[in-house]
């Protein structure tokens, strides 16, 4: 079971590598380092295109959390090509939740052990407040987790007809 947002496979297509990254780059727009999220070009996806692999991430307007970083290495087996594929959220955002976590699951633990200890007193009102940051912790891992699949599911379904695999 994985705990944190990451996505691996490999697509086996019909395409030569030359091929493939020609495929790949009419999809591809360059990286920009100091610009606004609009494109330039009219591509869905930015980022680089070496002689072994790739690099990229969906273009969107406005902000969206856990955009998979998408990597590519690209390799011949038995007269095919292999598209090895990995999606994982930037690292920014993966630290910020699990710094917010920690702070959610340790307050909730907290409030946990105080209910624990003071059960004759007001323990109740207690669990309830100690419940707080236990069902926030949840929700967030469960929201983080389904926005990074929802965007993973696009991705998969654009490389799929990119490539297209047998």
């Amino acid at each position: 079971m994985k705990l944190l947002p990451y996505e691996k496979y490999t697509l086996s297509t019909p395409l030569t590598i030359p091929e493939a990254q020609q495929h790949l780059l009419t999809q591809l727009e360059a990286t920009r380092y100091w610009s606004i999220s609009i494109p330039k070009e009219n591509k869905p996806y930015i980022g680089t295109l070496t002689a072994d692999g790739f690099t990229m991430k969906r273009i969107i307007t406005g902000r969206k959390a856990f955009l998979p970083i998408i990597t590519g290495r690209f390799s011949n087996a038995d007269g095919k090509t292999t598209i090895a594929i990995r999606m994982r959220p930037h690292t920014f955002e993966l630290v910020m939740v699990i710094v917010g976590m920690g702070f959610l699951g340790a307050a909730g633990i907290s409030a946990l052990l105080t209910a624990l200890r003071d059960v004759r007193n007001h323990a109740a009102d207690i669990a309830y407040s100690a419940s707080i940051p236990i069902l926030m912790f949840f929700g967030i891992y469960a929201l983080m987790t389904m926005l990074f699949q929802s965007e993973v599911a696009q991705s998969k379904k654009f490389l799929a007809g990119l490539f297209k695999p047998e």
